[in-house]
């Protein structure tokens, strides 16, 4: 934070406000679309995890709301869909190319080496970083790529000895993802407001 406070050029003053919508039957019954099938894919997680014995639950529910958190939704469907897509596939690529670096990175003997993994380590959250706040709209390829990097490369105090973490993550991560589209599937687009 002090670091951040001392280096990142100062923000906004007043944070812009939120559109809010007052009824079921406005123009802006898209919100509450959006918040209903975001609440039916979490609240359909338990249950698809426990049939399925998918193997991390905490994050499924995790990535549907990170997916579907948008920034600012527009009342138009197609908007708010292609920005859900952007994420999802973000965060899709974002995890398997930062846990396909560190598994990489640990078949070699040189990452026992504590000084080569910790600099591995610092380099990846350093790129990781520069994505995510950078200028080319791909800042949660960023950040996933950076958290699965460090999920596959620290277990405990040290490298990794045990890649079950990774793995769980990255497929907890796909069958939310599946869930989500088979939810927007099923669920289609807001109606039209009168």
């Amino acid at each position: 934070m002090v670091i951040s406070k001392s280096f990142l050029p100062p923000g906004p003053t007043t944070p812009p406000t939120a559109r809010g919508w007052g009824s079921l039957f406005e123009a802006q019954n898209f919100v509450l679309h959006h918040a209903f099938k975001t609440g039916v894919a979490v609240a359909l997680v338990p249950p698809v995890w426990r049939i399925f014995e998918l193997p991390n639950l905490s994050q499924m529910a995790i990535s549907i709301g990170a997916v579907t958190a948008v920034p600012v939704l527009k009342a138009s469907h197609e908007e708010n869909r292609r920005a859900i897509v952007s994420r999802s596939v973000q965060r899709l690529v974002g995890c398997l190319l930062g846990g396909s670096i560190g598994l990489l990175a640990l078949t070699f003997a040189w990452s026992a080496s504590f000084p080569l993994w910790l600099f591995l380590l610092m380099m990846g959250a350093a790129v990781g970083v520069q994505l995510e706040t950078g200028r080319h709209n791909v800042s949660t390829f960023g950040i996933q790529a950076e958290v699965a990097l460090i999920l596959t490369l620290v277990e405990g105090w040290g490298p990794a000895a045990d890649l079950s973490p990774a793995i769980a993550r990255v497929l907890g991560m796909v069958g939310a993802l599946l869930l989500l589209f088979a939810v927007s599937l099923i669920w289609g687009p807001p109606r039209r407001a009168e």
